[in-house]
């Protein structure tokens, strides 16, 4: 597979990239797309979901700030200052 794949990336004329880099770029298209975490990791073949959440998990936390981000644009709430202030 891996001797296919390189010689298809020559072929295509495009920069050097192994597979592995292909899965990478398709898992973090799949993060910011919103795809449940249980889906990438059956996609990516891992077995635990933990291998998932340890190599990408930095991603989702990212696709959450963008969440609450839009949250404070459609309710204009933003953060307290007040800590008495729910």
């Amino acid at each position: 597979m891996r001797y296919w794949f390189l010689k298809c990336v020559k072929q295509a004329g495009i920069t050097y990239h192994t597979l592995h880099d292909c899965c990478h770029t398709v898992c973090s298209f799949l993060i910011k797309r919103e795809a449940q975490p249980k889906l990438i990791q059956a996609l990516l073949g891992h077995t635990l979901l933990s291998t998932t959440m340890d190599i990408y998990g930095d991603m989702f936390i990212d696709v959450e700030s963008q969440f609450v981000n839009q949250l404070d644009d459609v309710y204009g709430i933003g953060v307290q200052e007040d800590k008495n202030v729910i």
